[in-house]
C-alpha cells in the first residue's frame, strides 16, 4: 500500500502564522500558491481574489460564513472545479451563546442595575421581566438562530423564526419568511 503524501494548502493572501499552525496541527503542509498546492486557504474578502487559480488547486476554504459576495463577483462560478468551503457554522454555539446572554442582561435590567447608584426597589419595579412565556422572534434564523433556539427552550420562551424561504426551522414554534416580517413588529 503506497503512502500518499499530506495535503499540501497555501494561505492567501499573505502568509498567516496561526493558519499555518492549524494546517500543520490538521496534518497538512503549508507551501506557496505557486508551487501547486491541493488547497488554498483566503483569509481575506473577496477582492484581490485571483482570477486564475493553479490548476491543482481543488479546493478553496472562504473566511466568512456568508458566500453572498463570493456568488455575486462570479468568483465560486469561475472556478467550476473546485470545492468551496466557507466558516458557516463555526462559531454558532457561542454566538448564540452570547445573544442568549444579551437577551437576559436586557430582560433582566443589567444595564439599569449596573448604572444604578443605590438599590430601590421601586426604581427597577416594571422594569425587571423574565423569559418565561415570552415569544422570542429571531431575525435571520440561520446557524445562530438555530442554535439559539434550543437554548430558549428551558426558560420557557418559545421561538419564531423568520429566515428569507420560510422553510421550517427546527425547534421554532414558526418560521416566517422575511416579506411578512410586519407580522411580528406591525408598522
Amino acid at each position: 500500500m503506497a503512502l500518499q503524501r499530506p495535503p499540501r494548502i497555501a494561505i492567501g493572501p499573505e502568509p498567516d502564522a496561526t493558519f499555518g499552525q492549524a494546517v500543520t496541527a490538521g496534518g497538512g503542509v503549508v507551501v506557496p500558491v505557486d508551487t501547486d498546492p491541493d488547497a488554498l486557504v483566503w483569509t481575506a474578502m473577496p477582492e484581490g481574489f485571483p482570477d486564475a487559480l493553479p490548476a491543482s488547486v481543488r479546493w478553496v476554504q472562504i473566511p466568512s460564513a456568508g458566500v453572498e459576495q463570493w456568488l455575486a463577483r462570479g468568483i465560486v462560478k469561475a472556478h467550476p472545479q473546485v470545492r468551496w468551503t466557507c466558516g458557516a457554522g463555526a462559531y454558532s454555539a457561542t454566538v448564540a451563546e452570547h445573544a442568549l446572554t444579551l437577551l437576559l442582561a436586557g430582560v433582566r435590567a443589567l444595564p439599569q442595575h449596573l448604572a444604578a447608584r443605590a438599590w430601590t426597589p421601586e426604581a427597577f419595579s416594571g422594569h425587571i421581566g423574565t423569559l418565561r412565556g415570552s415569544t422570542v422572534a429571531i431575525i435571520g434564523a440561520g446557524g445562530v438562530g438555530r442554535a439559539l433556539i434550543p437554548m430558549l427552550m428551558p426558560f420557557g420562551a418559545t421561538a419564531l423564526a423568520v429566515n428569507r424561504s420560510g422553510r421550517p426551522v427546527p425547534g421554532a414554534a414558526e418560521t416566517i419568511p422575511v416579506d411578512r416580517i410586519d407580522e411580528i413588529w406591525p408598522v
